[in-house]
């Protein structure tokens, strides 16, 4: 696991060789165990190392073939090297040489056996000269790039990017507009106008006289159902699962887990602990807020196994500037409040090794989250003709509510009245729900009519799974843990997303994994298999904080006087009046028909964030 930066010049008048150092380092976190570089007339790479696998400096990078006529740099792991290197002729015990010499064995062929998480660049001087980019089927490792006149530049964070470039780009007015509603950047776009990341589970090819990019498939995702019993699934799921969790341990430093109150981490720790020779150790981060604290579930869970854990605090005095600091690091807005306490736990964590494993994305393989119960029921609804008897006694109904109950009628009402099945699924994962009718007043400096998604003719459940995993997974979730954790200089690792596991559940059919009663069905069944029945059944509560109680007021207060300035970047989507409405809605109930005080905190996380990161990018040079 490390950074990469590369430069692969279409102009002589390249970057020097100073400048390209210094944009290195702004990757130190991400391999604080070494860096290297190398250049040519075509090209330039850069790598910052964090030692997991074969820990010598034989395996440092940039890695260069025997002949001295290959060249790659790679951020990730490669779990099944051992076995895919029969016939290879290596140098070194690492995966980083046995991706390179089997590319030049078998060709990009090769790649399609690859299993492990994955961002690289390989040039091939013996082609005139090609270059290939790519990345593992899931986009759990980052890769970054702009391809123009000045070149291809790529990295692991846009942060190692701008600085080599001439002309700072432009904002992307279009991302920035639907991250007011989701809270997130959504890829492949970023955003900066013309910097894109590299689309998941595909080979790239180019030449500097061809520079527009080829693409071969790798891996990608079927989501049609397979004709299969539920008990099968279930077995077939069970095995998959011990075997990412058995590939996920290779490392030649300690691995540890992060362990939660919840079904998937927990069972993650139970495969991890039944390995042969396992020392796996369980992480719990505690919180003082009880409804958020799963350690007491964590601990019972290690007792249960008589495995190794131990529990960690989260104390922290400088809250707003840790604030301020984790924002800026991720180069772009970002507003999904879990990135504090999973900052919390990958630095926790880094006192004990360099490899953390986690349960994630287990809720977007096996249908885990309330849209996967709530978006096809109201889908049915939506397109029947019970849909303008249900609009009609909503109304009604919202007519005599009060509070929270008024809001989540008047919700679900908008909902109903969607265009499409995407409109629907993006109205149900909004901050700012694209609907004036959810407001006192329009808040929006834009047009709605501009968010507006295309229909979709795929099955309804095909397209739930693959928003959410194709979407708010890569673009949220897995940003989150990458840049977290390599702030930490952490590796963090992700069995529910191994290639064979996850190509197995998401053809799964829909009504084994979840229906209108319960989530994760299958899960749960193999969850009651190791653990007590009752651990099976307890409330997910989510990763997260209290973002309203963990500022406090003086905090809240150094952000309302940084929102309410006169001149503001994100009056360009929001209103100013809005962003007052919702400071003086946190201490008054008599807003709640619109609005509680943890959405309001949510709402103002979106609009502060995106206006700290114009600020920075504002005052940035580009060189």
């Amino acid at each position: 696991m490390c950074g990469i930066l590369g430069h692969i010049f279409y102009d002589p008048q390249h970057v020097t060789d100073l400048r390209f150092e210094k944009a290195l380092n702004t990757l130190t976190h991400r391999g604080p165990d070494g860096y290297r570089t190398y250049s040519d007339e075509n090209i330039r790479l850069g790598h910052r190392r964090l030692s997991i696998i074969d820990l010598t400096e034989n395996a440092a990078q940039p890695f260069v073939s025997k002949d001295e006529k290959v060249v790659m740099v790679f951020n990730g792991e490669i779990y099944n090297y051992k076995e895919i290197s029969d016939g290879l002729e290596l140098r070194t015990t690492s995966d980083t040489e046995v991706l390179l010499e089997g590319y030049i064995q078998y060709g990009t062929d090769f790649f399609k056996r690859i299993r492990g998480i994955y961002a690289f660049t390989i040039y091939d001087k013996r082609k005139d000269p090609l270059y290939i980019v790519a990345r593992d089927p899931a986009g759990v490792k980052p890769f970054y790039y702009i391809n123009n006149e000045e070149g291809f530049v790529f990295s692991s964070e846009l942060k190692a990017i701008l600085p080599l470039l001439n002309i700072r780009p432009e904002v992307n007015d279009e991302v920035l507009k639907n991250y007011i509603h989701l809270g997130y950047c959504l890829e492949p776009d970023t955003a900066y106008a013309g910097i894109y990341a590299l689309k998941p589970g595909y080979c790239y090819t180019f030449s500097k006289e061809a520079r527009e990019l080829k693409k071969t498939e790798i891996l990608t995702y079927d989501y049609s159902d397979q004709n299969i019993s539920e008990s099968e699934a279930a077995m077939q799921t069970e095995r998959l699962l011990m075997q990412a969790s058995k590939r996920n341990m290779v490392a030649d430093v300690k691995v540890n887990i992060a362990l939660s109150g919840g079904i998937d981490s927990s069972l993650v720790y139970a495969y991890a602990n039944q390995q042969e020779n396992s020392n796996v150790t369980g992480i719990t981060i505690k919180f003082d807020e009880k409804e958020y604290d799963e350690s007491l579930v964590a601990e019972a869970y290690a007792k249960h196994l008589a495995a190794p854990h131990m529990i960690e605090s989260t104390e922290v005095s400088n809250k707003f500037e840790l604030l301020n600091s984790l924002l800026l690091h991720f180069d772009q807005p970002y507003a999904d409040s879990s990135f504090i306490p999973f900052y919390f736990l990958c630095n926790a964590a880094t006192k004990h090794s360099k490899v953390l494993i986690g349960g994630d994305s287990g809720d977007e393989i096996h249908n885990g989250y309330a849209g996967h119960k709530m978006i096809p029921l109201l889908e049915s609804i939506r397109g029947s003709v019970l849909k303008y008897p249900s609009i009609f006694l909503l109304g009604f109904l919202g007519s005599m509510a009060k509070g929270e109950k008024k809001r989540f009628i008047r919700k679900i009402k908008g909902l109903l009245k969607s265009d499409n099945l995407d409109n629907l699924i993006f109205y149900w994962e909004s901050w700012f729900p694209p609907d004036e009718r959810m407001y006192p007043f329009n808040p929006f400096n834009y047009d709605l009519k501009e968010l507006k998604r295309p229909g979709s003719g795929i099955n309804k459940f095909d397209l739930i799974e693959k928003r959410y995993l194709e979407g708010r997974m890569i673009s949220d979730y897995l940003r989150k843990s990458d840049m977290m954790s390599m702030k930490n200089s952490l590796e963090f690792r992700v069995p529910m997303l191994d290639e064979d596991l996850t190509k197995f559940s998401l053809r799964i059919p829909y009504k084994f994994k979840s229906d209108r009663k319960q989530s994760k069905k299958i899960l749960r069944y193999l969850h009651k298999k190791v653990y007590p029945e009752e651990f099976s059944a307890l409330k997910k509560k989510g990763f997260t904080i209290p973002l309203d109680t963990w500022l406090g007021q003086e905090n809240l207060n150094k952000m309302k006087d940084f929102l309410l300035r006169k001149e503001v970047f994100y009056s360009r989507y929001i209103k100013q009046d809005y962003v007052k409405y919702l400071f003086e809605a946190i201490g008054n109930p008599s807003v709640s028909e619109f609005i509680s005080r943890p959405s309001a905190y949510q709402r103002l996380l979106v609009i502060y964030s995106l206006e700290l990161w114009y600020q920075n990018y504002s005052q940035q040079n580009t060189h």
